[in-house]
């Protein structure tokens, strides 16, 4: 995959909802590269809109890493769900608009 911009503080997230999604993301999957896509990243986002997380590396978890992010995610302050989306389950159509949209996260 073609290198991503750093999602920009302001526009995608707050410094600090930015911090606490990489520290949720790396509790449970250390050193693991995620882009967000969607609103977030387009700049459409409303205060309380979910935040979509793109999942580079690794492309595919487990049953039990799944769970383990989306249970850290649901117990975080974060004001928004997070739903994680697994670069290897993209459907075939999906993957050009959402790399294209992809802020990676730092």
């Amino acid at each position: 995959m073609a290198s991503t911009p750093a999602a920009a503080p302001g526009r995608a997230l707050s410094a600090p909802q930015a911090r606490l999604v990489r520290q949720l993301l790396d509790s449970v999957l250390p050193g693991a590269r995620a882009a967000i896509f969607g609103s977030r990243a387009t700049g459409r986002a409303r205060p309380f809109s979910d935040l979509d997380l793109l999942l580079i590396e690794p492309p595919r978890l487990t049953w039990a890493q799944r769970a383990d992010l989306r249970d850290a995610f649901e117990a975080s302050t974060l004001p928004f769900s997070v739903d994680v989306v697994e670069l290897d389950g993209l459907a075939e159509g999906m993957h050009q608009r959402v790399l294209a949209e992809a802020l990676r996260l730092p």
